[in-house]
């Protein structure tokens, strides 16, 4: 009897023994699974912010292109406001040149074309020609240089037409980067700040 009081406590004891060593290794399988878990957990936070670096890296980039557009868009701003003036002027000198070929036009119409030859023509004296032929010289130099600059004045108006225009679609071209730039850098804050939510 004594020896099957023995055998069944060893018995007992040897299944509470084994009940206790499958216990302890299945706490043992929970803790390294759990560690495993930290470190899974420890290595996406390692790369989230790895993520959050590269995105302000990102950002500072975009930030840099949008600043540079602004500058480059403000730079096409002054050189449209310079050529309007230029523009203006221009017009405002063309207009008065007008009317001064204008009032030339009339005279010469009014007293025909061969008052220069006539004018030289009627020289009383050699002294008296000498005179008409330098006055009639200096007025056709002067209706020359009046032509010319009349001209200039309208090759400017022009240049100054077609450099606005470019300048404008420089400026459109400058805005539609510039709110391309700016959506870029939106998304780019909407990612980053998704990132820093995962984190917490």
């Amino acid at each position: 009897m004594m020896l099957t009081a023995v055998f069944a406590v060893n018995a007992v004891m040897g299944e509470t023994i084994g009940e206790l060593r499958q216990q302890s290794q299945g706490i043992k399988s929970k803790i390294q699974n759990a560690r495993e878990e930290l470190m899974s957990v420890q290595n996406q936070k390692d790369d989230t912010v790895s993520e959050i670096q590269q995105l302000d890296s990102e950002l500072a980039d975009v930030q840099a292109e949008l600043d540079r557009l602004e500058k480059q868009l403000e730079e096409t701003s002054q050189r449209l406001d310079i050529t309007y003036e230029e523009l203006e002027q221009a017009t405002e000198e063309k207009q008065q040149q007008y009317e001064t070929l204008k009032q030339r036009v009339r005279a010469m119409y009014e007293n025909g074309t061969a008052g220069y030859l006539e004018t030289i023509l009627n020289a009383e004296n050699m002294s008296d020609f000498l005179q008409r032929m330098e006055y009639t010289t200096r007025i056709m130099d002067y209706d020359q240089h009046l032509l010319e600059s009349f001209s200039r004045v309208e090759t400017l108006i022009d240049q100054s037409a077609k450099r606005i225009e470019q300048d404008k679609a420089n400026q459109e071209k400058l805005k539609k980067e510039q709110e391309e730039e700016q959506e870029l850098l939106n998304e780019k804050i909407s990612e980053k700040n998704a990132l820093v939510e995962r984190l917490n």
